[in-house]
This record gives structure tokens, sequence and C-alpha cells, in this order.
């Protein structure tokens, strides 16, 4: 089923993130992408080893890239995705650690029982760029953190529309893209963001945007929290 993203096109996260393109894009990353990719696995895993005994949600885990970026830690981590062929993958990667659990959610619609349970929630890879109803997504995440908790969004900013155009390109076909967004074939959207924008959704969801760090020229990694 489509449903419109924010941007105001139908998209199909499930469907695209299920297919041999979107491997092989994991596969074939540039030189920037790479870059951003270790950015934030650095960032992420400096930040998250900050608290002991912690209980981490990842929201569009995938096949458990993030996941591995904290592996080392020892913490409690639930990963949540809607493409089941991608969590096939994390389920295999991680088989053997009992403090993994990964589930077929939409990240809309999580358990009720998950509230206030969570030190930290965070959606990384630029996902959260591809999501529709970003600010509904984001009120979610902060019914399951706990008080004194922190949501983690990593998204490329502005500058990476060129990136984004020859990465997908080698693998699909860019459909349409502008100032904000980059539609792939398939109806998937690749949002840009500038801080502006990323304090605007944390406070249309009740959050505080508590800083934006600069991962790489095309990328940030946003940190809200609840007032």
């Amino acid at each position: 089923m489509q449903v419109k993203h924010r941007a105001g096109v139908g998209i199909d996260c499930k469907k695209f993130f299920e297919t041999d393109d979107f491997n092989r894009l994991l596969e074939n990353k540039p030189k920037e992408i790479a870059e951003y990719h270790e950015a934030e696995r650095k960032y992420l895993h400096a930040i998250i080893s900050g608290r002991q005994n912690a209980r981490v949600l990842d929201v569009g885990c995938g096949s458990g890239d993030s996941i591995n970026h904290i592996v080392d830690l020892g913490h409690e981590i639930v990963g949540i995705d809607n493409a089941e062929h991608q969590l096939e993958i994390a389920r295999d990667r991680f088989r053997n650690n009992g403090r993994i659990t990964l589930f077929n959610f939409n990240a809309l619609s999580l358990p009720n029982n998950w509230a206030g349970s969570f030190d930290f929630v965070v959606c990384m890879g630029a996902t959260f760029g591809n999501l529709s109803r970003q600010v509904a997504v984001v009120r979610e995440m902060a019914r399951v953190i706990k008080q004194g908790g922190r949501i983690l969004l990593s998204v490329y900013s502005m500058n990476a529309r060129q990136v984004q155009r020859a990465w997908y390109s080698s693998v699909t076909k860019v459909v349409f893209e502008n100032e904000d967004f980059t539609l792939v074939e398939g109806g998937v959207v690749s949002e840009r963001f500038t801080p502006e924008k990323l304090a605007k959704i944390a406070s249309e969801a009740g959050l505080v945007l508590e800083k934006v760090d600069l991962l790489t020229p095309i990328a940030y990694m946003a940190t809200l929290r609840k007032p």
C-alpha cells in the first residue's frame, strides 16, 4: 500500500527495501556515503557508550548495520523494520546475541507496553528522510523514551543532492528531484534537511531539538528530547 510522504508523493518503502536494488546500493557506496556512515558509527557509539545498561530502540534497523555499531557495548537493543527480508538478514547476523530482539513493526504503531522504556531511540542511515508522517513517527518515538532519554536522527543535509543522485542512479532511476528531496523509481523519497526543518518537526511533535551536529558535509545528527 502506498502512503503519501510529507513531500506529497506516494511511497512504498517496504517494497523498495526488499529489492536487489537496495542491496546493490549498500554494496556500492560512493566515498561520500561511506564517510557519512563511518562518521555516524563513531558518533552513535560515543553517545551510547556514555550510559551504562542502556536500552536502545533502532527504528528502521534494516539488516542491522546501526545495531552492529553498538553491539559491543552490551546494551539491550530492540530493532524494528517493516521489510521482512532485511530483518531476516539481521536475525541471522545476531542469532547468537540474546540481548538483541527484532520485530516487524510499523514505526507509527509501537506496542503500548513500550511506553517510557528506552534510554535512546535512534533512526540511522538517513532512514528518517524516507518516512512518511514524520511528525507522527517522532511522537511515537517520544512516547517510548524515558524521561531524560534522547532521540537521535541521522539525516542528509541540503548538500547531499548530487551525491544522492549519483548513488541512486548507479542502480536504479531517479525520476524527480528538487531542493528538498530525491524521488527514486518505485516511489521512494529520500529527503534532505536543514536544522530549521528538524526544529519544526521536533516542535510539532512536542519535543525540543537539543542540537544538530554536522557529521560530514552531506549529513547531520539531530538530538531531540522531551521538554
